[in-house]
C-alpha cells in the first residue's frame, strides 16, 4: 500500500530498518543499549504506518469499508441488531471498539480508526519482545521484535485495520501469556491474562480464533511429549533453564475456548445458515470436488491476472516480489536453525516446543494444504499470525 510515498521513502526506510538491524547484530554489548534500539525501532514502525495514512485520503485496503459501514451503522441505530444479519455479529468486538473510538474522541470514523487501533498496532512489537525475553537475553529479544515489526504481512494488517488487526493483536497477548504461564511459575493473574485474551480473540475474528486454537493445541502437544518423557529435558545443564516445575496443563482452557468457538459460530449468521454450518459445508465440498495433490486453487485466470486485461509486472515489480519472498525464506531457514536448537532434549521444554509445533501446524495450514487445492483457512490471513513464533524461534 505504497499511496503517494516516493520511491526515496522506501529506499530510506530499507535504509533504516538495515542500520536498525546491524545495530542488534553488530554492536558490542557495551555499546548497544536496548532502551535507545526499542525506541528507535517503534520511531522506525510509526513513520512507516503513519506515513501511509496521511498520504492516503480515505481508508487504506477494502474490506475496511465493509466495516466502517458496519460501524456506522451501529452507531447509527445504538444497537449491534443493526449487524444481525451479518457474521460480525457474534463477533463485535472489533466494530464496538471503533463506534466507541469515535464517539469518545467526537470524530469521524477514519480519523477514529486511526488514532485508536492505528496507532496501537506499531506497539505489537512489544509483545513480541516481551515473550522472547522471557525466553533469551533482552538484546536477541529485541531482534525478534525487530524482526516482527517490519514483517511484510504485519505492516498489511497495522495499515489494513480491520478484524485481522485487532485479532492479530489479541492473538500477540494470547501467545505472550502462553509463553509466561509454561515459562516461569505463574500466578492467577497470568492464567486471567490468557483466559481474557482467549476471549477477547473468539470475539473479534473467526480466522484469528481457530489459529489462537491451533496454537494452544501445539502447547498441549508440547505438554504431551515432555509427560510422556520423549522430549523430556535432563534435570540440570540445560541453556534454556525455565522457572516453571512442571509442564502447564492448558486442556481446560482449550476446552473452553473450543466450546465457546463452537457456541458463538452456532449463532452467527452467515450466508443463510450458521457460520458453523457454512463452513463446514465449503469444507466438506472442496474435500469432494476440488481437493487433489497439486491441484492450486486459482487457476489459470488468478494467476494470470484475468486475462489480457491484466498488465505485466515491470522489472521492478518482480525484483521486489523476489526479495519479498527471500526475506520470507530467510526468516525460515533462521526459524529451522532455532528448531533444531529447540528438539535438543537439552533445550526442549514446553514453551519454546509450543513455538515450534504452532510453527509447524501453521505452515502446514499456510503451505502445505494449498498444494492440495484447500484454500478454506485462507491462507494468506494467517501469515502475520505464523511470523510471531518464527520471530522468537
Amino acid at each position: 500500500y505504497p499511496g503517494s510515498r516516493s520511491v526515496g521513502f522506501h529506499l530510506v526506510a530499507a535504509g533504516v530498518g538495515s542500520v536498525l538491524l546491524g545495530q542488534v547484530l553488530l554492536s558490542r554489548d557495551d555499546d548497544f543499549r536496548l532502551g535507545l534500539f526499542l525506541a528507535q525501532m517503534l520511531t522506525f514502525a510509526f513513520v512507516l504506518r503513519l506515513a501511509a495514512f496521511y498520504t492516503t485520503p480515505g481508508f487504506v485496503g477494502i474490506d475496511v469499508w465493509t466495516h466502517v459501514s458496519l460501524t456506522r451503522s451501529i452507531l447509527a441505530q445504538g444497537t449491534l441488531s443493526a449487524i444481525d444479519q451479518n457474521k460480525y455479529f457474534a463477533s463485535p468486538l472489533y466494530h464496538l471498539y471503533l463506534a466507541s473510538a469515535s464517539s469518545l474522541y467526537g470524530l469521524p470514523l477514519r480519523g477514529a480508526l486511526f488514532l485508536s487501533l492505528g496507532l496501537v498496532m506499531p506497539f505489537a512489537c512489544l509483545l513480541v519482545y516481551a515473550a522472547a525475553s522471557l525466553l533469551v537475553r533482552p538484546r536477541w529479544a529485541a531482534l525478534a521484535a525487530l524482526l516482527y515489526s517490519v514483517g511484510d504481512y504485519v505492516v498489511q494488517w497495522s495499515l489494513h485495520l480491520i478484524p485481522t488487526s485487532l485479532g492479530l493483536l489479541f492473538y500477540l497477548v494470547v501467545l505472550y501469556a502462553v509463553v509466561r504461564v509454561t515459562r516461569t511459575e505463574y500466578s492467577l493473574r497470568d492464567y486471567a491474562l490468557l483466559l481474557l485474551a482467549s476471549v477477547a480473540v473468539i470475539l473479534t475474528h473467526q480466522v484469528s480464533s481457530f489459529i489462537m486454537l491451533v496454537t494452544l493445541g501445539s502447547a498441549i502437544v508440547g505438554q504431551l511429549l515432555i509427560w510422556a518423557g520423549l522430549l523430556e529435558p535432563p534435570d540440570v545443564g540445560r541453556s534454556l533453564a525455565s522457572t516453571a516445575s512442571d509442564p502447564t496443563n492448558l486442556v481446560g482452557l482449550f476446552v473452553f475456548d473450543f466450546g465457546f468457538i463452537v457456541f458463538m459460530w452456532s449463532l452467527t449468521p452467515f450466508k443463510g445458515d450458521t457460520f458453523l454450518e457454512t463452513v463446514l459445508s465449503y469444507f466438506r465440498e472442496t474435500l469432494v470436488s476440488s481437493a487433489g495433490f497439486l491441484n492450486l486453487a486459482g487457476g489459470e485466470s488468478a494467476v494470470s491476472g484475468g486475462g489480457a486485461a491484466g498488465a505485466a509486472p515491470d522489472l521492478v515489480d518482480q525484483v521486489v516480489t523476489y526479495l519479498d519472498t527471500l526475506g520470507f525464506l530467510l526468516l525460515l531457514l533462521v526459524t529451522f536453525l532455532g528448531c533444531l536448537y529447540v528438539v535438543n532434549r537439552r533445550h526442549s521444554e514446553q514453551s519454546v516446543l509450543t513455538l515450534l509445533l504452532a510453527t509447524a501446524a501453521m505452515l502446514v495450514f499456510v503451505m502445505g494444504l494449498p498444494i492440495f487445492g484447500i484454500r478454506n483457512f485462507i491462507p494468506t490471513r494467517w501469515y502475520a499470525f505464523l511470523y510471531a513464533p518464527m520471530a522468537l524461534l
